[in-house]
């Protein structure tokens, strides 16, 4: 019975944790790439290199977002590092629904 339980915590522990990977490690990374290259751009991407791409923006914005709030007085912890994605996630989408509202292009849009 001991066994059992331990089993269902590790499986709640793997599901949360391949949630928060999902959450802070490539959700951010996705919704840069659709902000930032134009639709014709992004069907030329493959998945694997859209995946890779979304890694290593996530991991390049969401720390440098992170300790600029440190830096502005705000303790990190879990709550405080869920608030703050949730905020960037809001943000990103305003910013790509008033783009799509609006057709407004990227900046890539000028150079491709």
């Amino acid at each position: 019975a001991l066994l059992t339980l331990f089993s269902i915590f590790l499986k709640i522990n793997l599901l949360r944790l391949l949630l928060i990977i999902i959450y802070i490690l490539f959700l951010p990374g996705l919704l840069i790439i659709y902000l930032i290259f134009p639709k014709s751009y992004i069907g030329q991407i493959k998945l694997v290199e859209k995946i890779f791409l979304s890694f290593a923006l996530s991991l390049a914005t969401v720390p440098i977002i992170i300790f600029l709030f440190n830096i502005c007085g705000i303790k990190i912890n879990k709550l405080n590092i869920f608030l703050i994605i949730t905020l960037i996630y809001f943000i990103f989408f305003i910013i790509f629904f008033l783009r799509k509202k609006y057709n407004k292009k990227c900046f890539y849009d000028k150079i491709i």
